[in-house]
């Protein structure tokens, strides 16, 4: 199936309709039971994880002056692994609880007017994300920020002025900056952590015209066929007329 794309996600991604819909030999469901099964399917971290990758800036810009010197800083987040947290609801619940881990992988520029030193920074959070069905028919994604303790970062590099141990707490001042980040990434995200699931089934319906299923195009057939004539009647003579002028 061809990947269509719908607030972000692909189809394929977000909702693998194919497997969904092959249940021809499976009994009918009722409507609770199609619902469950439905929940069940989209509030996976397949669906969650491309979810949230689309919410995280592409790239990560931060210049900040500490007295006289200034750190510029570039890089990206990316979504690592995703695990499913327990959680004490009613069967029938589609409340969904997940954690992601996000790395992040920057490069740190220390500047001072006479001279530069070069840094790599890395490290890891965690992203707690709640999510759930509700009407009209949509996944909703709630994301929590990170507490500031959460936040791994390792700092690595340098020259031999050292300006990171001279301007210090760097560790600490990424930190910072990755709380602000996705903070600013929910408050500024609203509109796309809901998407319409109707959408989604209808996008991928449309995709699989690509693998032959849909219709239309020309049925062409040719059909050669001997007239098995009655011995009793010999031959017809119009039909003799026929083969002779031919």
């Amino acid at each position: 199936m061809p990947d269509v794309t719908v607030g972000g996600l692909t189809a394929t991604q977000s909702l693998n309709v194919g497997a969904f819909m092959s249940t021809t030999e499976a009994a009918p469901m009722d409507f609770s039971q199609f619902g469950h099964a439905f929940a069940e399917l989209v509030l996976v971290p397949e669906v969650i994880g491309p979810r949230l990758e689309a919410l995280l800036p592409s790239e990560i810009k931060v210049t900040e002056d500490i007295a006289i010197v200034r750190a510029t800083v570039r890089g990206a987040a990316t979504v690592g692994s995703i695990e499913e947290l327990e959680l004490e609801v009613d069967e029938l619940s589609t409340l969904r609880r997940h954690r992601a881990w996000v790395d992040i992988n920057l490069s740190l520029r220390l500047g001072m007017k006479l001279t530069r030193e070069d840094y790599a920074v890395s490290g890891t959070f965690p992203i707690i994300l709640t999510s759930r069905v509700e009407e009209p028919l949509s996944l909703v994604v709630d994301v929590d920020p990170p507490e500031h303790s959460d936040i791994e970062v390792t700092v690595s590099g340098g020259g031999r002025l050292n300006l990171a141990k001279k301007v210090g707490g760097l560790d600490g001042r990424v930190r910072d900056h990755v709380v602000r980040i996705v903070e600013e990434m929910v408050d500024q995200t609203e509109m796309h952590r809901r998407f319409d699931v109707v959408a989604l089934v209808h996008a991928a319906l449309a995709g699989m015209d690509g693998d032959g299923q849909a219709g239309g195009g020309v049925y062409d057939l040719t059909v050669e066929t001997e007239l098995d004539l009655d011995e009793a009647s010999g031959r017809d003579p119009e039909l003799d007329a026929v083969e002779a002028e031919a």
